[in-house]
């Protein structure tokens, strides 16, 4: 019993790191996604071709079920949920104005 506890207390641990620890951040022309102990791929922002809504289930480093998708290269794409939607794409877009943005932004 005692095993099984632990156990479910490192797997609850696990999970509350991620959820608590999932950040996305934008530095020197990247955009970084961290999720607890998993660090993504940094995405170059000259690289995003466009940013649309999504409901998606997959797994993702979005904590909210307000997501978006963020498509770069030519087959490449993350979905992430930033909490301050309109201040993020602003930030993509200072850095990158060519980005498609599919919806409209009601912050």
């Amino acid at each position: 019993m005692f095993v099984s506890l632990a156990i479910m207390l490192i797997c609850l641990a696990f999970v509350a790191w991620i959820w608590f620890d999932t950040k996305y951040t934008i530095k020197n022309s990247e955009m970084k996604v961290n999720a607890g102990p998993i660090n993504y791929v940094p995405v170059p922002i000259q690289k995003i071709k466009s940013i649309k809504k999504t409901k998606t289930w997959l797994s993702s480093p979005a904590c909210s079920i307000d997501r978006i998708e963020i498509n770069y290269n030519k087959y490449d794409s993350i979905v992430i949920s930033p909490m301050r939607l309109k201040d993020f794409l602003g930030s993509l877009h200072a850095i990158n104005p060519s980005i498609k943005v599919e919806f409209e932004v009601n912050e």
